[in-house]
């Protein structure tokens, strides 16, 4: 009886055909990877996680990283509308909402170092009214805002106060941005003469108010006429613009597709740009209010979940670095298995030593195939084992070894002297003075301390009144804050 060929069932023409076409299929899709990470070349990575927009990437060489909310503690009974922080960091501006939605402005001190809050904001006074009061914006020593009080065009308009020494100060309406529609939003340029702001007003004189798109003042006298910024219009409403510290980039929310997000545009060669959805801080939420830094690279903003109240946070751009993605053997190992595996079942079909060698091929490249995948896995050492060093463990026989004198007795250590406790340094005369408010009296030695100690009577026995403590007088008014220095 005839022994069977080992891996006959490879010889098979079913299976043979099968893998002839499967190899070959898995080689082409295998040169089709290959150049595929060929032509990518490069992918962006913040060393956490890679980044697969990696056109994006190489142009703009950073991304924006998570969000963090920020604390805020807010007065009771007030929700977030929206925030601007001062471009020196030391305040933030607020405009807050009562239950009734009707908005007042607040100020609260910043930590410069952080940006966190350092207290609860308080309330304006001098700049709130009875109407709406919202939208602040820092300018060069002022603060400008929206409102609808008595005094404006109509509507909401565009108001300013000017930062004097201990108050805001000359409040009064921008006539050259307001009209009989509502202008609000006002984003000033730092360095003052321009504004970009957001209005209903018709572009072509109608009576009825359209939708809200953004208007630029290039200058803020009364015969300038404000002009719309068309390029950067959609169909539906555009607020809150911010002028970047170089008046060259503009960032602005929009509902153009869902819920209200963020944009920046950036002015180049006389036009703005198309502008950019900010998609790696967008949500579920409406984003609102984006407040650049000095430097663009971290911006805070409002954000308004469905039924929740707003949230204030922070996003930094962090910066990318390429990551080269070279070929390296094992691709190019799998391709010649693929291409070996192919080739040998088609020799396997013309019988002979040809059927033979594709039987014992085809393990072979099978066996080489998954060593190369577990060579993945193992690390070659770059240098040779480290020689033993010479005080190395050494191990000798018990009876080979002599005895050893036995050690001699330690002396005892002699006790040190204990040194003696350092007088405690008296405090001041100045710093006295200001611990207790009595004023200093001549040095006596103890025993004169005491007696005289004993024989002074108390405060209440000297007066024959009971003794009461003196209020302290307040520091500061609640209703009122001053502007910052």
């Amino acid at each position: 009886m005839t022994r069977p060929p080992r891996f006959a069932f490879l010889s098979s023409p079913p299976l043979r055909r099968a893998l002839q076409w499967s190899a070959l299929g898995a080689a082409l899709a295998w040169c089709a990877w290959i150049g595929w990470i060929a032509w990518r070349g490069t992918a962006a990575t913040d060393g956490v996680r890679v980044y697969a927009d990696a056109e994006a990437a190489r142009a703009r060489a950073a991304v924006w990283a998570e969000p963090e909310e920020l604390a805020l503690p807010l007065p009771a009974g007030r929700t977030l509308v929206s925030a601007a922080p001062s471009p020196d960091g030391a305040w933030l501006a607020l405009a807050l909402a009562d239950a009734s939605g009707s908005t007042d402005l607040y100020l609260a001190p910043l930590d410069p170092a952080t940006g966190l809050v350092r207290d609860t904001p308080r309330a304006l006074a001098p700049l709130n009214s009875s109407a709406r009061d919202e939208a602040p914006a820092w300018a060069a020593g002022e603060l400008w805002f929206a409102t609808d009080r008595a005094g404006g065009a109509g509507g909401l308009d565009v108001w300013r106060a000017k930062k004097g020494r201990t108050r805001f100060e000359d409040v009064g309406p921008i006539a050259a941005l307001n009209g009989p529609f509502d202008d609000t939003d006002p984003a000033p340029a730092r360095a003052g003469g321009e504004c970009v702001f957001a209005s209903n007003r018709p572009r072509d004189g109608a009576e009825e108010a359209a939708d809200f798109e953004l208007w630029q003042a290039r200058s803020l006298d009364a015969a300038s006429e404000p002009a719309p910024l068309a390029e950067l219009g959609s169909s539906g409403d555009e607020r809150d613009p911010v002028l970047g510290a170089d008046a060259q980039t503009l960032w602005f929310s929009s509902d153009r597709d869902r819920d209200q997000e963020l944009y920046r545009a950036r002015f180049a060669a006389g036009a703005w740009s198309a502008p950019e959805r900010l998609a790696q801080l967008g949500s579920r939420g409406a984003e609102r209010g984006a407040r650049p830094d000095a430097s663009g690279f971290t911006l805070s903003y409002t954000r308004r979940a469905v039924d929740a109240d707003a949230q204030w946070l922070r996003a930094r751009s962090i910066e990318l670095w390429q990551v080269e993605r070279a070929l390296t053997w094992f691709e190019w190992c799998v391709l010649a298995a693929l291409v070996a595996i192919a080739a040998l079942a088609w020799l396997g079909g013309r019988g002979g030593h040809f059927d033979a060698l594709y039987r014992w091929g085809v393990v072979s490249v099978l066996a080489h195939l998954l060593l190369a995948i577990w060579l993945q896995r193992v690390y070659f050492a770059e240098r040779a084992l480290e020689e033993p060093l010479d005080e190395a463990i050494q191990i000798r026989l018990l009876d080979d070894v002599p005895p050893e004198p036995s050690p001699a007795p330690l002396p005892e250590p002699t006790p040190e002297p204990t040194p003696e406790p350092e007088p405690q340094a008296q405090p001041e005369p100045l710093l006295e003075a200001l611990l207790d408010p009595r004023p200093a009296e001549p040095a006596v030695d103890a025993a004169s301390a005491a007696t005289a100690l004993a024989a002074r009577p108390t405060p209440a026995a000297r007066s024959g009144e009971p003794l009461e403590l003196q209020p302290r007088r307040a520091e500061a008014s609640e209703t009122e804050v001053a502007p910052p220095a």
